[in-house]
């Protein structure tokens, strides 16, 4: 994801990667979808969040 700039933000530190939670998170509620025909080329187009209880 971080090669083609689609992933979460994120923080380069030495030769390590760190994502703050935050940044996950939000990355989690912008890529959730209720089913597959909502993913086009593994991006998701026009989909609604879902609550983390549901995926409980």
């Amino acid at each position: 994801w971080r090669w083609n700039g689609r992933g979460p933000l994120f923080i380069k530190m030495n030769k390590g990667v760190r994502y703050r939670l935050s940044d996950i998170e939000r990355f989690e509620e912008q890529h959730t979808c209720q089913n597959t025909s909502q993913k086009i080329l593994g991006v998701a187009l026009d989909c609604r969040p879902t609550l983390k209880s549901d995926l409980i």
